[in-house]
């Protein structure tokens, strides 16, 4: 299972801010493929501009739409 929220203004983290932030609650099956779903993940928000993207959609269709585009 995957959390996601998206907050309105950036809130410290380390020696930057975020915005969007995944919770990951794997079950005991998933916990093998963890690593992939990281490195899914990294590869998403590598990219600024696809955060961007994804932080101003209203609604998680549309955060669908945009998270498997290229």
């Amino acid at each position: 299972m995957i959390y996601i929220a998206i907050n309105h203004k950036p809130i410290p983290w380390g020696k930057t801010n975020v915005q969007l932030v995944f919770l990951i609650l794997p079950s005991e099956v998933d916990r093998e493929n963890h690593y992939k779903v990281f490195k899914q993940l990294y590869q998403l928000v590598k990219s600024k501009d696809k955060v961007q993207e994804l932080i101003q959609t209203k609604d998680f269709h549309s955060f669908m739409e945009v998270l498997h585009t290229n």
